[in-house]
């Protein structure tokens, strides 16, 4: 598990250096940059653009969902009755 986290906490750690130390942002124009790549790579049609826009937010909406059905399975304990 940590090896998956590493890589963005380094991430986050080299900005925190060159926001504090350089005065210069890195994260934010590289996420800049890259959502203009994937906006020249979409085609011109709205309904396309409308249903990769709306793929990310099904799949946020299935896996909240799904995190907190997990969440609220409680194990039923019988009260023996004395």
């Amino acid at each position: 598990m940590a090896l998956t986290v590493l890589p963005g906490t380094i991430r986050v750690l080299i900005d925190g250096f060159y926001g504090t130390r350089k005065l210069t942002q890195i994260v934010m124009p590289l996420a800049e940059r890259m959502l203009l790549q994937l906006s020249n790579a979409l085609p011109d049609n709205l309904i396309v653009v409308l249903f990769v826009a709306a793929v990310p937010v099904v799949a946020l909406s299935l896996l909240i969902e799904w995190v907190f059905a997990r969440t609220e399975m409680v194990p039923v304990f019988i009260a023996k009755k004395p």
